[in-house]
């Protein structure tokens, strides 16, 4: 019989120190930084304790904390879910850029990330 581990509940961890970390979202960093600016992902984390939905995504790149949209949470999840991910993020090979859109209901400008290869998206600018 296969012994269970208690350990597989351990959360796994990134390289990252996020203590002054302050909280930014999609729409500050494209305005502060323009089209096209690419970001290191260096955590990826689910937040629970929004006012709005029991789960958030954010990432942590390596200057603030990013909120993501909820429709991008599944996403988060699905990274988090997979080991290679993860260490792929730890190698500081994952990054994001920005993409307005404008949302089909409220008719408002919104943001959302778009997940890149980091090495290959910083050497193509």
């Amino acid at each position: 019989m296969a012994r269970f581990s208690f350990a597989s509940f351990n959360k796994k961890r990134f390289d990252v120190d996020t203590t002054d970390f302050d909280y930014k979202d999609l729409e500050d960093l494209y305005n502060a930084d323009g089209d096209g600016a690419v970001y290191l992902i260096k955590g990826i984390y689910i937040g629970t304790k929004s006012k709005f939905d029991p789960e958030t995504p954010i990432i942590a790149t390596d200057e603030c904390f990013v909120n993501i949209p909820v429709h991008q949470l599944q996403d988060i999840k699905d990274m988090l879910a997979c080991d290679d991910i993860v260490e792929e993020v730890n190698n500081e090979h994952c990054g994001f850029t920005i993409q307005p859109y404008i949302h089909p209901e409220y008719q408002v400008q919104c943001y959302q990330a778009v997940w890149v290869d980091y090495t290959e998206a910083i050497s193509n600018k």
